[in-house]
C-alpha cells in the first residue's frame, strides 16, 4: 500500500529523504518507504546515507515504524513497532528525527523535579 500523498508532504517537509515504495527485484524490501536525513557518503566504494534510516510499510492492514541500526541486532536504539494508521507510523518517525535533532539529553537533577537540558 501507498502512504498517502499528505503523508509523504509532511515526512518531505520535515527535510527527510524519502525512497520508495521499492518494488520487487529493487534493493530494498518489496512496499518499504525508506526514510532519511543524511546525505550521501562514499565508504569503500559503496555509497550509503548517513543517519539513521528507518522504514515504514503496511502489512496485513498494520502499518510498521522500524529502525535497526546492528546487524545482528538489536542496538540499544533500534525499534519496531505496528500501528492501525499511516499516520501514526508517520509520527514514530518524525519524532525519532526530532528527538536527534541537537542530540539533547534530558535528566532530572538529584532531589529535584526539574528536568535538565543537557
Amino acid at each position: 500500500m501507498n502512504l498517502p500523498d499528505h503523508l509523504m508532504a509532511k515526512l518531505k517537509d520535515q527535510g527527510l529523504l524519502v525512497s520508495g515504495p521499492w518494488q520487487e527485484g529493487a534493493r530494498g524490501w518489496l512496499g518499504r518507504f525508506t526514510l532519511s536525513k543524511g546525505r550521501w557518503v562514499e565508504q569503500g566504494g559503496i555509497r550509503v546515507l548517513e543517519g539513521p534510516i528507518p522504514w515504514i510499510n503496511e502489512e496485513q492492514g498494520l502499518w510498521f515504524a522500524e529502525k535497526r541500526e546492528w546487524i545482528p541486532g538489536p542496538s540499544p536504539t533500534d525499534f519496531q513497532c505496528k500501528h492501525a494508521t499511516a499516520e501514526e507510523a508517520v509520527d514514530v518517525v518524525l519524532r525519532l528525527f526530532a528527538c536527534r535533532k541537537g542530540q539533547r539529553r534530558k535528566r532530572r537533577r538529584p532531589g529535584s523535579k526539574a528536568l535538565l537540558v543537557e
